[in-house]
């Protein structure tokens, strides 16, 4: 496949990519009961591993570093919701947690190759806000 963009050659990109193809066939592989509950964990794991996939394109794109930042850490936020969701999906007994092994291999991939990458590039102050002093209004300085 010949590249056209930056984030088309980031490994973990291409780890999001496989995930979403795998989320995509999830579905059709499990019980055929197609409830509310059933039907609202896949639409939120197809969203939000779309989404993981948005975040992920568009951080090569980025030129402010604390932006780019921010763009993998959303990304691997949401590779956390995917994991929680899969875990949803084994909880209300839709599969069992082994049929979804595959997928949260995948998932821990994406979110160690995105921790790190942050971690690596951005110090933690770039990232985040420094920690406030809180202080109740009747509270004398001492």
């Amino acid at each position: 496949m010949k590249i056209f963009f930056e984030h088309e050659k980031l490994k973990v990109y291409q780890l999001a990519l496989e995930f979403s193809a795998w989320a995509a066939e999830l579905p059709e592989e499990l019980a055929p009961e197609s409830g509310p509950a059933h039907n609202e964990i896949f639409s939120g794991l197809e969203r939000i591993s779309l989404d993981m996939l948005l975040n992920i394109a568009e951080s090569p794109a980025k030129r402010n570093i604390k932006e780019r930042a921010l763009s993998l850490e959303e990304a691997r936020d949401a590779s956390l919701h995917c994991a929680a969701l899969l875990d949803a999906l084994a909880a209300r007994q839709f599969c069992t947690k082994e049929h979804l092994d595959s997928g949260k291999n995948i998932l821990k991939q994406i979110e160690s190759k995105l921790s790190s990458t942050v971690n690596h590039y951005v110090p933690e102050s770039v990232v985040y806000d420094p920690p406030s002093e809180y202080k109740a209004e009747n509270e004398k300085n001492e």
